[in-house]
């Protein structure tokens, strides 16, 4: 039996997400390196599976941030630069989400944690407490966020750590409530707090260069196509039109420059079995992935 599913007026059937016949075509219309269909993380998962996960029709444009330019220099950042190399293991390590449509918090918290550590402050702040206990217009958990509107939350509540409240949602959909206590060790009300009013949004790729370089990795988002999923390596570009409704948060840690194809060096959350070892380099431009990327500033002192 094959079951029909509506969302925001597309039509999804309970089939396969990652089929061979589908990866075949592909790789004969993109420059980039497509996955094994032996080696895809996605090749057990239905299409029901990914669009209940990931499908969430909140990733409008993001409100109530302050969108002044502030990062234009008299010079030009370089034609390259990777986060890794200039912070080595204060770019923690690649996550793994699962079924639960979690990306946004992924992203917010991963570029957060490598900020904290950038600043002399090594810690791993939890997604899964934004998951469960930010409740806010645009934010439903497992179901999909907004980590936008969720850097609000960072600023007004804080965030506990990974060690108090570890991620478990890896193989369901299901938003947990939210804990009053954590479940691993530490404090509850040991919270890591952005700076208020600094939350920003950069709209300009040099403003946006200059952000990580100073500070450190940023956040972005782009409408998520069928090919990011099957993607192994090489500059990403877009060859097919978007999920509809479907949006992906990844943390940007650097740029570079091949054969003068630029793109952006991004973390996503899928796991080292994912692209190169959990990255991906998408070209600027495509899909919207520069249409906008954001942050806020850490607070380096947690506030008990």
């Amino acid at each position: 039996m094959i079951i029909i599913i509506l969302l925001l007026g597309h039509t999804f059937q309970s089939k396969p997400l990652v089929t061979r016949e589908y990866i075949e075509q592909l790789r004969k219309e993109v420059t980039w390196e497509v996955v094994s269909y032996e080696d895809s993380v996605f090749k057990d998962w239905t299409e029901e599976d990914f669009i209940n996960s990931f499908g969430n029709g909140n990733y409008a444009e993001p409100v109530e941030v302050d969108v002044a330019r502030e990062f234009r220099m008299l010079s030009t950042p370089p034609d390259n630069f990777d986060g890794r190399e200039e912070w080595g293991s204060c770019i923690h390590p690649i996550r793994y989400q699962g079924l639960c449509g979690s990306c946004w918090s992924f992203a917010l918290t991963s570029a957060l944690s490598d900020r904290f550590c950038i600043g002399g402050h090594d810690v791993i702040l939890s997604p899964q407490y934004l998951i469960a206990c930010v409740k806010d217009t645009d934010i439903n958990g497992c179901s999909g966020g907004n980590s936008v509107k969720a850097m609000k939350h960072i600023i007004t509540n804080g965030v506990v750590t990974e060690k108090c409240y570890p991620y478990t949602l890896a193989k369901t959909k299901t938003t947990p409530h939210c804990p009053t206590q954590c479940t691993g060790i530490g404090s509850w009300t040991e919270r890591y707090r952005c700076k208020s009013g600094s939350n920003k949004i950069l709209r300009d790729v040099e403003d946006m260069k200059w952000e990580i370089m100073n500070n450190g990795p940023i956040c972005t988002h782009f409408e998520h196509r069928p090919s990011f999923n099957v993607y192994k390596s090489g500059i990403y570009d877009c060859t097919e039109p978007p999920y509809n409704g479907v949006g992906h948060f990844l943390k940007t840690i650097g740029w570079g420059i091949d054969n003068e194809t630029e793109y952006w060096i991004l973390a996503n959350s899928y796991g080292t079995a994912w692209g190169e070892a959990g990255y991906i380099r998408f070209k600027m431009e495509a899909c919207g992935i520069d249409d906008y990327m954001y942050i806020c500033t850490p607070d380096i002192y947690p506030a008990q």
